[in-house]
């Protein structure tokens, strides 16, 4: 293989990579999105029904009871400092493993902040998770929850 075959080899490496995180992160950026117009739109045909974070609507109301409904690993929402996430899609990519299931349909607030379970036990290094995992999260908000009065 020549100088300039190693070249082309090295830049179309080079393009498909970028190309590739590019789609990567655009996905990642669309996925537990809420929008303006979601919120705002028609209500769901029935409100006893539970609703899936895809479609959030004007009558859709985001409470502890709401949460409560999205309880397993595969229709898994969580509370964490007063927002509502739904991280069904993340539960196989967490590098904690399996232990992410435990705030599927409650407040994982002590989980996520302290890595602490309900009980007060320490899960993993013990050590709030990073800036990074913050981040991560807000890929996956469904929305603030509603406070009662």
């Amino acid at each position: 293989m020549n100088k300039v075959q190693k070249l082309v080899l090295f830049l179309g490496i080079i393009l498909i990579g970028v190309f590739g995180f590019t789609i990567f992160r655009l996905t990642r950026e669309q996925k537990g999105q809420v929008t303006t117009e979601q919120l705002t739109s028609a209500p769901l045909s029935s409100p006893s029904d539970s609703i899936k974070s895809d479609d959030i609507q004007g009558s859709a109301r985001l409470t502890n009871e709401e949460v409560a409904k999205h309880n397993s690993k595969e229709d898994c929402w969580t509370i964490v400092s007063g927002n509502v996430y739904d991280i069904s899609d993340y539960i196989s990519q967490h590098p904690g493993g399996n232990v992410i299931v435990q705030s599927c349909g409650n407040d994982g607030t002590a989980l996520f902040e302290k890595r602490k379970t309900s009980e007060g036990d320490s899960i993993g290094s013990g050590t709030p998770h990073s800036s990074q995992a913050q981040l991560q999260l807000e890929d996956y908000l469904v929305g603030p929850l509603e406070k009662l009065n």
